[in-house]
């Protein structure tokens, strides 16, 4: 079967920048969240220096110039710092989400160019549609739990502001916003991951 039949839409628009340069990455800004170490954020930096196209993935839009501005600053805001990266590591998890389900369909589409041609047309435009459909509702949630995050992160942080005179109070609810963004990573790498399963499961 001659493979000119119907090329299946990228789910990911980014193919300048490769799976195992998002996989390099990610690791470093969750790590970076949860620690907020300076010698973490050098490595994030030369990364992102060496493979340019990362910055459109993990800081879309206004998020560039915020991710330029803090690091002209060295760092002075560590809760706006752990905010965007918060963000950026959701971006790249996105990201990644897509290209694999890029690869599914591949591979699965693979599997069938011993079918007719008309069938196969008709498989690879069913099979597009609904990993494209999958993963758009999937990041349609994926945003909207974020974004709700990021807002009660926000409503904490200036919670936490009104206990500066009192550094034990403080260190403490310092130390509760970290443990709640750990939490929040861990819970949408577990939502991802199911997410994935379901999506292989179907396919086959």
């Amino acid at each position: 079967m001659e493979n000119n039949q119907i090329v299946p839409q990228s789910m990911s628009q980014h193919h300048n920048v490769s799976e195992n340069e998002l996989q390099l990455v990610a690791p470093k800004i969750k790590e970076y969240i949860s620690n907020q170490n300076d010698a973490v954020w050098s490595e994030i930096e030369k990364n992102l220096e060496q493979r340019p196209g990362l910055l459109g993935i993990l800081f879309p839009g206004k998020l560039k110039s915020e991710y330029e501005k803090l690091s002209v600053q060295k760092l002075k805001d560590s809760y706006a710092v752990q905010k965007l990266m918060t963000e950026a590591y959701a971006h790249a998890l996105i990201e990644l989400v897509k290209k694999e389900g890029d690869m599914m369909i591949k591979q699965r589409v693979l599997q069938f160019e011993d079918i007719l041609a008309k069938d196969a047309v008709k498989y690879r435009t069913e099979i597009t549609a609904y990993v494209q459909t999958s993963i758009n509702n999937m990041s349609d949630i994926f945003k909207e739990s974020r974004t709700q995050f990021l807002a009660r992160m926000d409503q904490q942080y200036d919670e936490g502001e009104k206990y500066k005179h009192r550094p034990h109070l403080y260190s403490a609810h310092a130390q509760s916003l970290n443990k709640e963004t750990d939490i929040f990573m861990a819970t949408i790498e577990e939502l991802l991951q199911g997410f994935k399963d379901a999506l292989k499961k179907k396919l086959e």
